[in-house]
């Protein structure tokens, strides 16, 4: 079983891994999948949701997926009602990031992706010139 079929079946049926389906719980479970492969699982990811965002350089992924879920005007505040709403989201994004990946030069294509977007932005390029 590769990664992506194994986060399908965590996806949808978080109980048998010991999850409560809440945002929270993923997150913890994610991360600790990561730390269990040699922390290299999420390499580049925080990295392909600030270019699939188009900003937030200064935040980690566990807030990115929830600003790319759309859960309300900001996608930061959110009830319970909507949480199972941002584990799709965190689910989908997993997979579709470990698809590019997962392509032939996928974790280098990602990170020149996210050197192009620093580099277009104004606040890196003034950095960088003083």
């Amino acid at each position: 079983m590769n990664h992506r079929e194994f986060l399908s079946s965590v996806h949808k049926r978080p109980n048998m891994y010991g999850l409560d389906g809440t945002y929270n719980s993923a997150v913890a479970f994610i991360l600790g999948y990561d730390c269990g492969n040699g922390s290299l699982f999420l390499a580049g990811f925080r990295e392909w949701l600030v270019v699939k965002y188009g900003e937030g350089d200064n935040l980690g992924w566990p807030t990115l997926v929830k600003l790319l879920a759309h859960v309300d005007g900001q996608g930061l505040l959110y009830d319970a009602g909507v949480d199972a709403l941002v584990v799709d989201t965190l689910f989908q994004l997993l997979d579709e990031f470990l698809e590019q990946r997962d392509e032939y030069g996928g974790l280098v294509k990602i990170f020149d992706r996210y050197l192009a977007w620093l580099k277009s932005q104004e606040w890196f390029r003034s950095e960088t010139l003083e």
